[in-house]
């Protein structure tokens, strides 16, 4: 989910639910826009984990730890955004 505030938004992508297996990971992608809509490259973002024994986080790198889920916020100036990662298993 975006949140705007100061006519700028961040959002992560991918969109939506993230699923990642235990001991897979994913690369995020939080990205600022201004009100043209033109990305703000050069932000400073730093991304979270509700739960980092369920998701944990290094850099934007998201990496299953345990089966469940997870919220991920990314914040960077005056903005935040937040996602779902649900981690289950690998299938066969």
């Amino acid at each position: 989910m975006a949140v705007c505030c100061n006519n700028y938004r961040l959002e992560i992508m991918p969109a939506g639910t993230i699923h990642v297996t235990i001991g897979g990971n994913i690369v995020l992608t939080p990205i600022i826009y201004d009100v043209l809509n033109i990305p703000q490259h050069g932000q400073t973002i730093t991304l979270t984990s509700s739960n980092s024994n369920i998701a944990s986080i290094s850099g934007y790198s998201v990496t299953g730890i345990a089966i469940g889920s997870a919220t991920i916020t990314a914040s960077g100036t005056n903005v935040t955004a937040t996602a779902i990662v649900q981690v289950g298993l690998k299938h066969q």
